[in-house]
């Protein structure tokens, strides 16, 4: 990707080898193939750099040295945003739940920003669940920025497709604070 550090396989590499609008197991190859390029690419950056991100603290296994046991002693949190985008921004929805998605998940984000940047040692269960808010803030934020109903994602507000404004990709750059929401 774009992100350094960030690699993507599968559904979302955005590869193109099997064209638009792909389901089930079409990606299998794109899984497979651009799989293993990430993971070479980890393992040189790895073996340069020592570890693949200059700027990331300490991830530490399930039984971590310094008393944290790895477990995740969040799980409403995890639970919450899945309900969240099930129930507000699943494949049929309006803009009034994809806003209250939205400013949810923005809190939420913030919040567990704040919480991540007072550990010094994180396990797995803490940057999966910062990562899960995160991702699900942006997939709002996009289906925000898309006022059409294409593929199997339909906006009761907007219920049909507009090529005119909305026949390409939709591209993210930078981090997870990236503009407003029209």
């Amino acid at each position: 990707t774009s992100l350094r550090d960030l690699y993507a396989a599968g559904e979302v590499a955005c590869t193109g080898v099997h064209g638009a609008n792909r389901l089930a197991s079409n990606s299998l190859l794109e899984a497979v193939v651009y799989s293993a390029r990430a993971a070479r690419a980890i393992t040189s950056e790895v073996a340069e750099r020592g570890r693949v991100a200059s700027d990331v603290g300490v991830l530490t296994t399930p039984q971590a040295d310094d008393g944290r046991d790895g477990v995740d002693h969040d799980p409403e949190s995890r639970e919450r945003v899945r309900r969240l985008m099930w129930e507000k921004a699943g494949i049929v929805r309006t803009l009034s739940e994809l806003h209250e998605a939205h400013d949810e998940l923005e809190a939420r984000v913030r919040a567990e920003e704040l919480s991540f940047r007072g550990l010094s040692r994180w396990t797995t269960m803490d940057v999966e669940r910062r990562n899960l808010a995160q991702t699900a803030l942006l997939i709002v934020r996009c289906a925000l920025r898309r006022r059409e109903s294409r593929g199997l994602h339909h906006l009761a507000d907007h219920p049909w497709r507009d090529n005119q404004r909305y026949l390409r990709d939709t591209v993210l750059e930078g981090g997870v604070g990236m503009g407003a929401v029209e």
